[in-house]
């Protein structure tokens, strides 16, 4: 929820703290590629889970021209074949920590079902830069569906115990379009970085101005 309205506290101590969310977060998106497949519904991902990642790792080299070359390191998820054709599938999950910080109160449980479509522009809103991010690293590997998991703990204050709620395959391009994101634009940013940091023979540190979202 870092680009909601009402984002989490950044005191460390509290429950619900960026920090702590991050964590969580990272956890699950961690273990999730490698158990959608399972008939399971509810995992622990607490601190000694050892899960296999379900990861695999795509390399492009582009030629940038005046002999100058870009590697770029990519991951896919999993993979499936229907017919003859086989389809690429970068797995990502959204996670649900308190139904009453989500928004509209869009209760997962109970809504995931008829109104899919409101709660992930609810969470598009509340998780624009992560979002955007998922979008660019499915072009960049070139994968043709992302599928979402819906994650919810079991009760708002476990931050251990989660359900698997709902998987949902949504193309890139048309995430993109439903972001409004300017896919040329950060591809352009990608190109001014490269040529910035190519022409320099001195160390260069870039920073994010504080004040600006």
């Amino acid at each position: 929820n870092e680009t909601a309205n009402d984002p989490p506290s950044d005191e460390r101590e509290t429950f619900n703290s960026v920090q702590n969310l991050a964590i969580e977060a990272t956890r699950i998106n961690n273990i999730v590629p490698s158990i959608i497949c399972s008939s399971e519904s509810q995992y622990n991902v607490g601190h000694d889970c050892s899960a296999p990642s379900g990861l695999a790792f795509k390399y492009y080299k582009w030629t940038m021209g005046e002999g100058k070359f870009l590697v770029i390191r990519s991951s896919v998820n999993a993979a499936t074949r229907i017919g003859s054709s086989e389809y690429l599938i970068l797995v990502r999950s959204l996670l649900e920590f308190d139904s009453s910080r989500s928004g509209g109160n869009l209760d997962w449980r109970s809504k995931l079902d008829n109104q899919r479509g409101a709660i992930l522009a609810n969470e598009i809103k509340n998780n624009n830069s992560i979002i955007a991010r998922w979008v660019f690293q499915s072009y960049l590997a070139q994968v043709d569906s992302i599928k979402l998991a819906y994650v919810s703990r079991v009760t708002p204050k476990d931050r251990v115990r989660h359900e698997l709620l709902a998987l949902q395959d949504i193309e890139p391009y048309e995430l993109a379009t439903q972001m409004n994101l300017d896919t040329a634009n950060g591809f352009g940013i990608l190109r001014a970085f490269f040529d910035m940091l190519t022409a320099s023979q001195e160390s260069i540190i870039i920073v994010r101005d504080p004040i600006k979202p």
